[in-house]
């Protein structure tokens, strides 16, 4: 038996206010600096989590990434693939 607490499990409150912080900062009005988002986000991902660190590379054009970017109503604004 382990009990394994990963640096996601353990850094994800941090991640998660970091991630809120870079949101507030890219988006303003309903308008998205899409570049600096992408940046952002890889950068706080980074400052926190060696595990999620290689999943930000992801970011170059890979299908598998998306952001969806929600108002505060819940309505989609704008969506990064």
């Amino acid at each position: 038996m382990a009990n394994i607490i990963t640096p996601t499990n353990a850094n994800s409150y941090a991640i998660d206010s970091s991630l809120k912080q870079v949101a507030v900062r890219s988006i303003k009005s309903g308008e998205v600096d899409k570049i600096q988002l992408e940046d952002e986000i890889g950068l706080a991902i980074r400052a926190y989590d060696p595990c999620l660190s290689c999943a930000t590379h992801t970011l170059s054009g890979r299908p598998s990434y998306n952001i969806v970017i929600y108002d505060s109503k819940g309505e989609l604004i704008d969506k990064i693939d």
